[in-house]
């Protein structure tokens, strides 16, 4: 099984950019910040301010998408692969904006 590389993870994201709602870009935020890049979906769920089983829906419904765009047909329940995929940035006004410069 391959990992997708940085370069399709950012085609996939530009693809379903429109369809990441707020609160989705706000854990993947927190994903991204927290101490390399590892957290526990109840860490996440606390930096986003959300209870867990909100968050994990998100999250999840997130990946799926992802997983779509990739194109990621040899995914299974017996196969978890993590990675980080975005750097995040704040603009003058505090709202995060996705950076290419790992891409």
């Amino acid at each position: 099984m391959q990992i997708p590389s940085a370069s399709e993870y950012q085609a996939a994201l530009m693809q379903i950019c429109a369809q990441i709602s707020p609160l989705q870009w706000n854990l993947l935020e927190a994903h991204y910040l927290a101490p390399n890049h590892t957290a526990s979906s109840e860490e996440i769920a606390l930096a986003a301010g959300k209870p867990w089983p909100v968050t994990n829906l998100h999250y999840g419904r997130l990946g799926t998408k992802l997983r779509r765009a990739l194109d990621y047909r040899s995914f299974n329940i017996y196969t978890m692969i993590v990675s980080s995929i975005l750097y995040f940035q704040r603009n003058t006004t505090g709202a995060a904006l996705i950076s290419s410069k790992y891409w």
